[in-house]
């Protein structure tokens, strides 16, 4: 008979193999991670914020480039590099006047080139993060995760830290990204939302023929000026033996774009670009101050939310348009909770304002009737979460889009800002809110946006991990990054195709002119002959 004693050796011996196993199990998965997220808006901050605090749960430390730091001394293996400084650049952008001047985004993401160029290179003198890529640092990272926006130029840390990148972008991809990423480019299709108003289906052929010509003079403007000068800089900080940052861009592991399929006109992606929504709607909210709980529980009729986001100012509207809007404000039956970011005495007694207000709380209020917006991506997937019909004003980026694809939904309704009249406004908020069928497909899209196999954040993060495991993913990248753009689009078949079509219609066309030719003149001389015999 065994004892006990004999007995209990084995378990033990098995209980400490599980737990050096368990061990080692998480010194492996642990990793150090910089995170690069330079956007001075607080919208996108919020996004790109969750993957961080995400990937420090799991265990993995932290260094994260932001100009909206946590600031939370607490949180273990998270270390913040402020950039707020460059809210001061972000300042000088008057975004409706700009709307106004030149609506064009092709045109804007030129103009923005000097900016993010100044931003990347703060980054690089920056005391603290200098100490971090200098040559004689020690500093050693697993990965690097980059705002997948306007920043190539700092990818050559990719190089300096021999580390894989992953690109998180808070809204849809320009045509450049697709194009770097292998995506196919279609110029004039409704997912290009770069495109604003020009993008749609069935389009006139001189429409698409001139969306043709903006976005492959834009990639050509990307490729031959924008990326050297990002080149230039990269060089600079990093040294001359530095990959070219488009090189190191091709080779990006993984891309995670904000833009779900239910808030987002679909198009196919390269396996690579993987597609996430609605990370940053709060689990748990804030309660409302107690003078606008008060406001809002008393709107008998419900009331009227708007915002014009973080990045519009309410106060910066032209005197017109705040003065129609308080007088439209003024005629509903509802009350109506404005974010506006200065005092307004002359206000009615209906009218709520506020420079910051709590927005999911708000939204998630059971007397709120409609949200009068920009268009923002967040804020559309807040209403979406909380079942809240739109009215969208857009201003800038890709804030028409989002307004268009919740218009073809029927959930929302759009107005041009800047063109806005009082019976147009009035008219528009009265028949939203009268009108039950916005609410009730509202109510649908939500229940198709919540219902998913997976959490979303899990799937990102194990894909996130899987290429800190495997040290990159290249099997995911596409091989039409390596092909010529003509050779991309079968452009070289369709104009030897096109070629030899017309040489052929051409051949045959002088064939039968010979033909003809040849066939009058012998009927003319058989003419001439029947003639001479006649005679």
């Amino acid at each position: 008979m065994v004892s006990l004693s004999r007995m209990m050796i084995p378990s033990r011996v098995l209980f400490l193999g599980l737990l050096i196993l368990i061990i080692n199990n998480g010194l492996v998965e642990s990793a150090r991670i910089l995170a690069i997220f330079p956007t001075t808006s607080i919208s996108h901050q919020i996004v790109l914020r969750q993957f961080a605090v995400a990937l420090q749960k799991r265990g993995h430390e932290l260094v994260v480039i932001t100009p909206n730091p946590i600031g939370n001394k607490d949180f273990e293996n998270y270390t913040e590099i402020n950039t707020d400084y460059h809210y001061v650049e972000m300042k000088k952008f008057d975004f409706i006047k700009i709307r106004k001047e030149s609506p064009d985004f092709l045109k804007f993401q030129r103009s923005w080139a000097n900016s993010s160029f100044m931003m990347i290179r703060d980054i690089f003198e920056d005391r603290n993060f200098k100490k971090i890529y200098a040559p004689e640092s020690n500093e050693k990272f697993d990965l690097i995760i980059f705002e997948l926006l306007t920043y190539q130029g700092l990818y050559g840390l990719a190089a300096r830290f021999d580390a894989p990148i992953i690109g998180i972008t808070s809204l849809g991809l320009l045509s450049t990204a697709h194009h770097m990423l292998g995506n196919h480019i279609s110029t004039s299709h409704e997912s290009l939302w770069e495109l604003l108003n020009d993008s749609g289906v069935n389009l006139p052929f001189w429409k698409r023929l001139y969306n043709f010509y903006r976005v492959w003079y834009n990639l050509h403007w990307y490729y031959n000026y924008y990326l050297p000068a990002h080149d230039e800089i990269s060089k600079r900080y990093l040294g001359p033996d530095t990959p070219d940052v488009a090189r190191i861009g091709e080779n990006m592991s993984i891309a995670f774009v904000a833009q779900n399929h239910y808030t987002s006109f679909v198009r196919p992606h390269v396996p690579n670009v993987m597609t996430f929504g609605a990370f940053h709607v709060e689990k748990d909210l804030k309660p409302l101050p107690e003078d606008l709980r008060k406001f809002l529980d008393g709107a008998t009729d419900g009331f009227v939310y708007v915002s014009l986001g973080s990045n519009v100012k309410s106060k910066l509207l032209p005197k017109r348009l705040k003065d129609m809007f308080l007088k439209v404000f003024s005629k509903l039956s509802q009350r109506v909770l404005w974010k506006f970011e200065d005092d307004l005495p002359e206000k009615p007694d209906n009218v709520f304002v506020s420079n910051w207000l709590p927005q999911e709380s708000v939204l998630n209020h059971r007397n709120i009737k409609l949200f009068v917006y920009q268009g923002g991506l967040q804020s559309t997937e807040e209403a979406v979460h909380y079942a809240v019909p739109l009215l969208g004003l857009p201003v800038l980026g890709d804030q028409d889009y989002q307004v268009k694809k919740m218009v073809s939904i029927g959930v929302a309704k759009r107005l041009e800002l800047l063109e806005l009249n009082q019976e147009d406004f009035q008219s528009s908020i009265q028949e939203m809110i009268n009108d039950k069928g916005y609410k009730e497909r509202m109510v649908k899209l939500k229940a198709l946006v919540r219902e998913n196999p997976y959490d979303p954040m899990e799937y990102a993060i194990w894909w996130i991990e899987y290429v800190i495991r495997h040290k990159g993913a290249p099997h995911l990248r596409s091989s039409t990054i390596d092909e010529p753009w003509y050779q991309r689009t079968d452009m070289d078949v369709v104009a030897f195709l096109a070629i030899a079509i017309f040489i052929v219609v051409i051949t045959v066309l002088r064939l039968l002119y010979i033909l003809l030719i040849t066939g009058y003149r012998l009927y003319q001389s058989l003419l001439i002959n029947k003639e001479k015999k006649l005679l």
